[in-house]
């Protein structure tokens, strides 16, 4: 009988096109008989593809259901075996589908597999009815399956009376699964006992054409020739053998006997030797009594019965064939194990006739091994095995293909182009041997070579499984065809070519390339027509719901997905991308569900992993990052070790870009690399000194300011808070004084002049000449996530003025643009006075600690993948102690290019134009003036250039620009005094004093030229949580030149091996946020 083994699994066939005439009903009907006829010819990928595509049309009809039952239980996957079972009984629950689903789960249970080894036992001990009774308790007498059927009907025609209803159920059978060798030999042994001899003639001769099949049925009909009397009628079947078996081992013997027969028959005296003995007194032939009572006592299975009666004749007369053979074949049958042994027994010339027999047993040996090997993929072993098989049997097929294919898993590719070369020079004119090789050749995605070796078979000795593969290579050949269109840049032409006549899956093809170019009115035009034509088609189905997800229409997309039926065997991708549309309409429960089960086994495809992770990367990062681990190691990032358990210094390491990456490593990199350093608690300690080097007025203008900061970033509420202590020091340095000690800089209202209105005398002036200095310690809050930032915290404690200080900004994106709407209120830190106040040594007069309060709008589009364009629009009031009220409007863009873009370099220039105006100036120190730039209209143009690099413990940033601006400020009053200060004027004048020069007030002017900024920051990475970083800047233009100095630690708690920032952009001071 054939066996279950890799030897009938030919290669990966895919069912014919449907016909677009074909009814639902006629579609399952045909795919069910396809399924059935796999299953008779041990074909288990043509069982795969037709349960795919009634999972497709008819997802829980209760035949499909059992279908995907026993394919799950054959592929070991227990869990989807019982999520089917689960789903048959809620859709069948009295059926006999369900019925028979629970028997196949009884005989692949460990007590199942107990029982059908005791029913065996039974049925070749001859025990018939002991056998049938415990084949009805694991399935009563409705077998769930071909190969338990046949068992069973095998064993009930061994009890008296059963066995024409046996051949009536086999021949039911035959014609429900056709083309079963094993179901079709014995019924032909059955129809042989019945003495309907020429039913189970032709049963074999329709077996000879069969080349897989015609050597056992070559074997069984020589059998039954070799007990027939020589008479006219054996000689026409040894005549029939040889004709019907012209490339059988047993050909030679088969024509030895059909030449003895004819000899004897044509022998006048054997004629009259045999006429005597039929006429004359009967003598016993206890040799030939024995050997019909083995033959009787085989058929009612009687086997050791058999054995004695064959043993007893062997005995009678050793060197006759007739009760060896019987014995050969007894043990062939029910012993193997016996065989050897007895051949091993036999006299020297009884072994040379049994020489062919030793060498299909060895043949057999051998293939077993093999398959045993193939299991293990010992590819070595299996290469070995098969070359010893090849030197006993060098023209079967399928040994030549398992060996070819053993030989290209171990690299030999040209061997195994020589194996099939050979097997071409011996068999190039049989089918079988031209399948064989259209087979490798299809494995090898050599599809052109594969159809052309299927067109050298004649057409008419095309089988089924022949015609499946040519479907499927020419509907390749297509689809390669328009792919290579397409990737020429001619996809017009590649959906001309798939549309001229398209199913389906052509409709979905030519959707997703709509898709890729941004056509998602055409892609979905596509996806409705496909669902037309196959209204369950899952994959158009999806598609439809991921482009309405894209185009925002989510409560339709929400509805599809609501009657969307998932096919018990979707694929892993399918789920996925059905996972990822359920957490898009807002329903991730859903999506969890589907994750969740995807993730509790093992995956091949790093994507299930990824969007796993990043389902779960807000509320379970931890969780997520071993989610990203295990993806890394399905993508070859990481090893197995390293990603269970999860290394965080592999990982690190591992998500360090590289410009050989593909779209997705560069997706695992990246989102290991924010979702780990999101989680990761980091203490920064920086120093920051800035300084002028203009032509400043010390006490007044001039300014040192050193920063030192204390910040710890900490994961919060799925994002990101900070708290930043800051200890700050602002030194304006000491006012110029003259011979008394005393200033008389614009300063306060240290430059004005008393006189006594009475007697005309001026009180004398000037202010002491003290060191102007604000130093304290302030403490700020912030947090964000994705879209919003927000901050909260306040100016130095000990500064003159103390201010409440934040912001708020939310980010999102409209179509292809980026924007970021923020509200805040931030101190002016243009000199000592803006930032911190001060107080007027005349009045007493506390002024200054400027705060700019109000909303910017920041855009920026990608025009391409190397540049793009910004721009920022602000609107904000200035406020602050005793100053003048202002107002302050800004307008900012430019374009970016870039000239260097990879993974550790890049450089950067583009242009950038901006706008200031302020509706009043009070750049100067006097009472009332705020002491920052604020002119009424602020021009500039520049051209920056920014170049950033980096290794694996070294990143550099050198960037400067080059610009021009021209500044006009309008006239504007000295002294704008109010509040306090009008309060101070008005006591001085009701003393009787006046107060001159109070109304000055400061000209219009304008100003222009060009202007420098150099800047060069670095960061060296010295452990897995420690980095050294630095800086310098330096701005040089007419009236202004700052520059600053910086240096910080960065300690990370976590281990980072990862990118080092690229360009760097340490931390500034909270007074400098934006």
């Amino acid at each position: 009988m054939q066996k279950v083994t890799g030897w009938a699994l030919l290669g990966c066939l895919c069912g014919p096109v449907l016909s677009q005439a074909a009814t639902p009903v006629d579609q399952q009907q045909r795919f069910l008989e396809q399924m059935r006829t796999g299953e008779a010819l041990y074909r288990e990928d043509l069982v795969r593809d037709a349960l795919a595509r009634l999972n497709l049309i008819a997802p829980d009809q209760p035949r499909v259901l059992v279908a995907g039952i026993r394919q799950a239980l054959l592929q070991q996957n227990q869990s989807l075996a019982e999520r089917l079972l689960e789903t048959l009984q809620r859709q069948a629950p009295d059926s006999q589908e369900l019925l028979q689903a629970r028997s196949l789960f009884t005989l692949q249970s460990a007590s199942g597999q107990q029982g059908l080894h005791q029913a065996r036992e039974l049925a070749a001990a001859g025990k018939a009815q002991e056998a049938v009774g415990v084949y009805r308790q694991l399935f009563g007498d409705t077998p769930p399956d071909l190969a338990s059927a046949v068992e069973y009907w095998q064993a009930r025609s061994g009890v008296p009376g059963q066995r024409a209803m046996a051949i009536e159920q086999l021949r039911a059978l035959d014609r429900q699964y056709p083309g079963n060798t094993g179901l079709r030999l014995v019924l032909a042994n059955l129809l042989f006992a019945q003495k309907k001899d020429a039913e189970g003639l032709a049963i074999l001769h329709r077996l000879a054409s069969d080349p897989l099949a015609s050597k056992d049925a070559a074997e069984q009909e020589y059998n039954y020739l070799s007990r027939l009397p020589i008479s006219p009628n054996s000689v026409r079947g040894w005549q029939d053998f040889v004709a019907h078996y012209p490339d059988s081992p047993l050909k030679a013997k088969a024509s030895g006997q059909l030449q003895l027969q004819q000899q004897r028959l044509a022998d006048p005296a054997w004629q009259a030797a045999a006429k005597r003995r039929q006429q004359g007194p009967k003598t016993v032939d206890h040799y030939s009594l024995l050997l019909r009572q083995g033959d009787q006592a085989q058929q009612r299975k009687e086997l050791v019965k058999a054995e004695k009666a064959y043993q007893q004749a062997h005995k009678i007369r050793p060197s006759d064939a007739g009760a060896s053979s019987a014995l050969v074949r007894l043990y062939q049958a029910h012993s193997p194990q016996q065989l050897e042994p007895f051949l091993d027994r036999l006299s020297p010339a009884q072994q040379r006739e049994f020489q062919a027999l030793r060498q299909s047993l060895a043949l057999a040996r051998l293939k077993t091994q093999a398959d045993a090997a193939t299991q293990r993929a010992d590819w070595a072993q299996v290469n070995s095995l098969l070359l010893k098989a090849r030197t006993l049997d060098g023209d079967d097929p399928w040994l030549a293909f398992h060996l070819a294919k053993a030989q290209q898993a171990l690299g030999q590719s040209g061997a195994a182009e020589d194996t099939f070369s050979q097997l071409m020079q011996r068999q190039s004119n049989h089918p079988e041997a031209r399948f064989a090789q259209a087979l490798y050749l299809n494995a090898n995605g050599r599809d052109s070579e594969a159809l052309d070796a299927l067109t050298r078979i004649p057409r008419s000795a095309w089988s089924r499984p022949m015609q499946d593969l040519a479907s499927q290579l020419q509907r390749r050949l297509l689809l390669a065809r328009a792919k290579a269109l397409r990737d020429a840049g001619q996809e017009a032409q590649a959906v001309t070519l798939l549309l001229q006549q398209p199913n389906s899956q052509d409709l979905v093809t030519v959707a997703g390339w709509a898709l890729q170019r941004g056509d998602r009115s055409q892609a979905q035009s596509y996806y409705r027509q496909a669902l037309q034509r196959d209204a369950q088609n899952a994959e158009a189905q999806l598609g439809l719901i991921e482009t309405l997800i894209t185009d925002g229409q989510m409560q339709p997309a929400q509805q599809r997905l609501k009657q969307m039926v998932v096919a018990p065997t979707a694929s892993p991708d399918h789920l996925r991308r059905l996972a990822n549309a359920w957490a898009a309409v807002g329903h991730p429960e859903k999506a969890d569900a589907l994750f969740a089960s995807l993730l509790n086994t093992p995956q091949n495809d790093p994507l299930i992993y990824r969007d796993g992770a990043r389902l779960m990367a807000r509320q379970q990062p931890q969780a997520a990052l071993d989610q990203y681990a295990r993806g890394m190691a399905a993508a070859g990032m990481l090893t197995a070790v390293q990603a269970s358990p999860r290394d965080d210094h592999a990982l690190t390491l591992a998500s360090r870009e590289k410009d050989s990456d593909d779209w997705l490593p560069r997706s695992l990199r990246r989102e290991v690399e924010d979702v780990y350093q999101q989680q990761n608690p980091t203490v920064h300690l920086y120093h920051d000194i800035a300084w002028r080097s203009d032509e400043t007025t010390p006490g007044v203008s001039d300014l040192l300011a050193q920063t030192s900061i204390l910040r710890i970033d900490a994961p919060v509420a799925e994002g990101r808070g900070f708290v930043q202590a800051e200890n700050i020091d602002l030194d304006a340095g000491a006012f110029d004084t003259d011979a008394a000690g005393l200033h008389r800089e614009r300063f306060g209202t240290c430059a004005l002049r008393l006189r006594n209105r009475a007697t005309g005398a001026q009180l004398p002036d000037g202010c002491p000449g003290e060191t102007q200095r604000a130093r304290g310690s302030t403490l700020a809050i912030g947090w964000r996530d994705e879209r919003w930032a927000m901050d909260i915290g306040h100016s130095a404690e000990g500064f003159p003025v103390a201010n409440w200080l934040g912001g708020v900004s939310f980010a999102s994106v409209w179509n292809s643009l980026n924007w970021t709407l923020t509200a805040s209120r931030r101190p002016v830190s243009d000199s000592l006075l803006s930032h911190a106040g001060a107080v007027d040594p005349v009045s007493g007069v506390r002024w200054g600690g400027v705060t700019a309060n109000g909303l910017r709008l920041d855009v920026s589009h990608g025009t391409s993948a190397v540049d793009g364009v910004w721009a920022s629009l602000g609107a904000h009031w200035l406020r602050g102690e005793n100053v003048a009220d202002n107002s302050r409007r800004s307008a900012m863009g430019g374009y970016y290019y870039n000239l260097i873009q990879r993974a550790d370099e890049r450089l950067q220039t583009g242009l950038t134009l901006m706008y200031w105006g302020y509706d009043k100036d009070l750049s100067e120190f006097t009472l009332g003036q705020g002491g920052y730039y604020s002119p009424q209209q602020y021009y500039s143009l520049g051209i920056p250039l920014d170049y950033a690099w980096r290794n694996a413990d070294w990143s550099v940033r050198l960037e400067g620009s080059l610009g021009w601006a021209y500044a006009t400020t309008q006239a504007s009053e000295l002294y704008p005094l109010d509040g306090a200060g009008a309060n101070w004027l008005s006591s001085v004048q009701r003393a009787g004093f006046t107060v001159e020069d109070v109304n000055q007030v400061k000209a219009a002017g304008s100003t222009s030229g060009a202007n420098v900024r150099l800047q060069g920051l670095v960061e060296r990475r010295l452990s897995d949580h420690l980095v050294l970083g630095g800086g310098v800047a330096w701005q040089h233009s007419e009236d202004y030149a700052p520059s600053r100095a910086l240096l910080y630690l960065r300690y990370t708690f976590d281990p980072w091996q990862g990118n080092l920032p690229l360009p760097l952009e340490p931390i500034s001071p909270y007074a400098q946020m934006r």
